[in-house]
């Protein structure tokens, strides 16, 4: 994996959802598919299985496996990230199957996420690309959100309520 500054980021960065299939396993092809998409639309780097509840929901194999498709579909052309998160020993294997699987590096540092010391978010905005993405959601049309009808095409068996641990 590459040291701390030797990834930049050029673009918006992509965090896809992971997709499952019917059977509940990754869906490796659709994936592929959605990284692409956001990578020919000019994401500037791939945050694999970092989504907010995603690796809390993923097993290490799975996170191994879905950086791996992520690794082989940019194939160099962003960086890719992935979290390993959890107790000490349970973040350490993670971080070597993300090792292992070809990411560029690891979301997480020293257990935290990496904050930056000055002002803002330690990004420059690109206006003209914020100005074109925008356009695109003007041009799409879409207003509101149906997550459980979308989860309901995926799995018919879906039911929209809180999980109980």
């Amino acid at each position: 994996m590459r040291t701390e500054g030797d990834i930049e980021f050029q673009g918006v960065l992509f965090f896809p959802v992971t997709p499952f299939g019917a059977d509940g396993s990754l869906d490796e092809e659709r994936l592929a598919r959605h990284i692409e998409s956001g990578v020919a639309a000019g994401a500037g780097g791939v945050f694999v299985a970092c989504g907010p509840g995603e690796f809390h929901a993923l097993t290490p194999d799975e996170i191994e496996q879905a950086t791996r498709v992520a690794v082989q579909t940019t194939a160099g052309r962003v960086p890719v990230l992935a979290a390993a998160v959890g107790p000490p020993p349970m973040a350490r294997d993670q971080a070597a199957r993300i090792e292992r699987a070809g990411a560029d590096g690891l979301l997480l540092r020293d257990g935290a996420v990496a904050v930056p010391t000055g002002p803002g978010l330690g990004v420059a905005l690109d206006h003209d690309a914020l100005d074109r993405r925008h356009g695109l959601y003007v041009d799409c049309g879409m207003r509101s959100r149906d997550d459980t009808g979308y989860m309901r095409r995926i799995r018919p068996e879906y039911e929209g309520r809180l999980p109980r641990w």
